[in-house]
């Protein structure tokens, strides 16, 4: 049997026939394997599996009884029949193969640094995660989703994880004529005016919705925990600490925050807006979607070339301007000499979300004028912005009163 370890994962791939014959020996590798490699969990890949009989599954009870954590994935349908049949689900997770999408370049409708969407079919379009993602992960966020449908959020409806081709696993979704929103303003920017209200509207949508499901984390937890990360490596004691009291400042608050409300993980269906992404989903204050948004529109500031800006907005720098402009306005109903002093403060917090969010895969290191700016909100010297940028928060959190 083939098998490899990554991140302490142990992936055996079993073989075609698990009969009673070969029972014994498939039991005694597979002991063999587990006890001779560190590991934290074991997957059995069941892709070449067509065959298993009642020897064979004993020979997995086995296994199942030395391991916490097991796994058996890429089960076909009647292998599955025979697992449900005996009750094995009970004392293993199993998982079904999954349904196999070839992808064409001309599917495409929107690309982005973490993923893209193609339509796969008249009524299906599917979301391809273009880095390393679990099936684990994948099916939280279609509980998200379905939660999330539940409580009246404007979210497509998730249909199934389905294997995209080159280790690549995508969600599919029902969606009969759509575009990115991003692609869509792209394409008609005459409708701008109205495009922004209609997000404001579904950013509202959510912010307005109090309910509080026990599985959602709190959006300041998780930007705590993305600073802590970084403690002694990209940024000092002293950075890390001054920028989660930063984030402190901005009140708790029960609404849900979408996490990620850039306009190309919404959908336009009909004439409506609908997320594609709630992965980032969690409790918290407004405010932390407002500076999400303006970090993502405002990429073009940051010391990274054009092209990745636009890979991140799929906007020009014209339009991600007007676009974050009349977003900040409308929503907090300010007026020019309003957005100054809000663009300023959004600068610094900005500083803050891109130290967070930005991971290696889109700058290998942080550039040296980035870290004048980090030196520069954290430091809490007279000259510094430290103390101002905490007054100003408290401020913006009180117009939202």
């Amino acid at each position: 049997m083939e098998y490899k370890v990554k991140e302490r994962r142990l992936t055996i791939t079993l073989p075609k026939r698990i009969d009673a014959t070969s029972a014994v020996d498939t039991a005694k590798e597979l002991n063999d394997i587990c006890s001779s490699l560190s590991h934290d969990e074991v997957v059995l890949d069941a892709s070449d599996l067509n065959y298993i009989s009642s020897s064979g599954l004993r020979a997995l009870q086995t296994l199942a009884k030395l391991e916490d954590e097991l796994t058996m994935t890429n089960v076909n349908e009647e292998i599955l029949d025979i697992i449900n049949a005996t009750g094995f689900t009970n004392i293993m997770k199993v998982e079904k193969t999954l349904r196999h999408i070839v992808l064409k370049e001309d599917q495409l409708i929107g690309k982005g640094i973490f993923g893209a969407v193609y339509r796969i079919s008249d009524n299906e379009i599917v979301k391809v995660n273009l880095m390393d993602i679990s099936r684990d992960a994948l099916q939280k966020e279609i509980n998200n989703f379905q939660e999330a449908f539940r409580n009246g959020i404007p979210a497509a409806i998730c249909h199934e994880i389905v294997d995209c081709g080159e280790g690549r696993l995508g969600i599919t979704f029902e969606a009969e004529k759509c575009d990115t929103l991003n692609s869509y303003i792209t394409k008609h920017p005459e409708e701008l005016n109205d495009l922004v209200d209609k997000y404001i509207a579904l950013l509202k949508t959510i912010h307005n919705n109090h309910s509080t499901p026990l599985h959602l984390p709190e959006a300041k937890q998780m930007l705590f925990a993305r600073l802590e990360m970084k403690r002694g490596k990209s940024l000092t004691d002293e950075q890390v600490d001054a920028f989660c009291k930063i984030i402190d400042t901005i009140p708790d608050g029960d609404s849900l925050v979408q996490g990620d409300c850039n306009p190309k993980n919404i959908l336009i269906i009909n004439g409506e807006l609908k997320f594609i992404d709630i992965s980032d989903i969690s409790i918290g204050h407004p405010l932390l979607d407002l500076m999400m948004f303006f970090f993502v529109e405002n990429s073009w500031r940051f010391s990274m070339p054009d092209k990745l800006s636009y890979r991140i907005t799929g906007l020009t720098r014209e339009t991600s301007n007007l676009i974050s402009n009349a977003v900040i306005m409308k929503y907090m109903g300010y007026d020019e000499h309003n957005l100054l002093w809000l663009n300023s403060v959004l600068e610094d917090m900005m500083v803050i979300a891109r130290t967070a969010v930005i991971t290696k895969p889109l700058t290998a290191s942080i550039p040296e004028d980035w870290k004048e700016r980090i030196s520069r909100v954290a430091d809490k010297s007279p000259n510094g912005r430290f103390h101002s940028l905490i007054a100003d928060i408290k401020k913006w959190a009180n117009d939202f009163q």
